[in-house]
C-alpha cells in the first residue's frame, strides 16, 4: 500500500508540474549517473562522442548521459545545482512549448555542437572524446534567458544576474569548458547557443516558438485569476441570496403560525 500510495503521489506531483519531458530527462541524468558510478564507468566510452562517431552516430545523442559526477563531493555538488536549474528553467520552457518540442530542443542543442566538433575533428584528424549534459543544459538555459532577458535569477543562489547576461556567461563557460587545449572546439561548442536564443525569441526563420511573450502570459494568468475571483464572488452572492430566501421563508412560516395561534 505504501509503495502504491507513493507512486500515486509522485504521479500527481508530476502532473502538477506540467513538465513530463523535463522530469524524464532529469530521471535519465540521475539514473545514468548512478549506473556509471556503480560500474566504475565501465563501458561509458560507448555512449560518449568520440573520434569514432561516424560509425556510431547515436553518440551525438547518448553522450549527454555519459557522465558520472558521484565520485567526489565537488562534482556531486555541481551536479545537484545543475539538476535544480534544469528543473526550474526546463519546466518553464516546457510549459510554453510542450513536451515534444522541449525534448527536441534538448537533444538538438546537444547534438548540433557535438556534430560540428565531430566534423571538424574528423577533417583535422584530431582524436577526442567527451560526455555530459552541459551543452544541452546550456541550450535550455539560453532559451529560458531569451524568454526572461530582463528578469533576475540568483547565480548559485547568491549573485543576482539578468537573464541576458546569464546567457552570455553560459556561452563563455561553454567556450572555456570545451575549448581547453582546442580553442576551435570551444568556438564550435559555444556558437550554436545563438540558435536557442533566436528560437525562443521567435527570430529563427521557418520555426515558431509556441509560447506567448512573458507579458502576454502574465496577462492571461491575471485574467484567469480574475475569472476565478469572479466565480468565487458570484458563488458567495448566490449563497447569500439563498440564505436570505430561506430566512424570509422561515419568518413567513413563523408569522403564519402566530396568526393561526391568535385566531384560535
Amino acid at each position: 500500500m505504501g509503495a502504491m500510495g507513493a507512486a500515486r503521489d509522485f504521479k500527481s506531483w508530476v502532473n502538477k508540474q506540467a513538465a513530463p519531458a523535463t522530469i524524464a530527462i532529469l530521471a535519465l541524468m540521475i539514473a545514468s549517473s548512478i549506473y556509471w558510478w556503480s560500474v566504475h564507468q565501465k563501458g561509458i566510452e560507448g555512449l560518449m562522442i568520440t573520434s569514432e562517431w561516424t560509425s556510431s552516430p547515436w553518440q551525438l545523442v547518448t553522450y549527454s548521459f555519459a557522465y558520472e559526477p558521484l565520485s567526489n563531493a565537488l562534482s556531486l555538488m555541481f551536479f545537484t545545482v545543475l539538476l535544480v536549474w534544469v528543473f526550474y528553467a526546463g519546466s518553464s520552457v516546457e510549459r510554453e512549448i510542450g513536451p515534444g518540442r522541449f525534448a527536441a530542443l534538448w537533444f538538438a542543442t546537444g547534438a548540433i555542437p557535438a556534430l560540428l566538433i565531430g566534423l571538424y575533428a574528423t577533417v583535422a584528424g584530431i582524436h577526442f572524446g567527451f560526455g555530459g549534459p552541459f551543452l544541452a543544459a546550456d541550450g535550455i538555459t539560453v532559451a529560458w534567458c531569451a524568454r526572461n532577458a530582463n528578469s533576475s535569477v540568483y547565480l548559485y543562489g547568491v549573485l543576482p544576474i539578468a537573464g541576458k547576461w546569464l546567457a552570455v556567461l553560459s556561452a563563455v563557460g561553454i567556450f572555456f569548458l570545451y575549448g581547453a587545449g582546442q580553442p576551435v572546439f570551444g568556438v564550435l561548442a559555444a556558437a550554436p547557443l545563438i540558435l536557442p536564443w533566436l528560437y525562443a525569441s521567435n527570430r529563427l526563420p521557418g520555426i515558431t516558438y509556441r509560447g506567448e511573450p512573458r507579458a502576454a502570459s502574465e496577462k492571461q494568468n491575471l485574467k484567469r485569476h480574475e475569472r476565478m475571483d469572479n466565480k468565487y464572488f458570484e458563488d458567495v452572492r448566490r449563497r447569500e441570496q439563498e440564505r436570505a430566501e430561506r430566512e424570509k421563508l422561515r419568518k413567513l412560516f413563523e408569522d403564519s403560525m402566530k396568526d393561526d395561534g391568535n385566531q384560535k
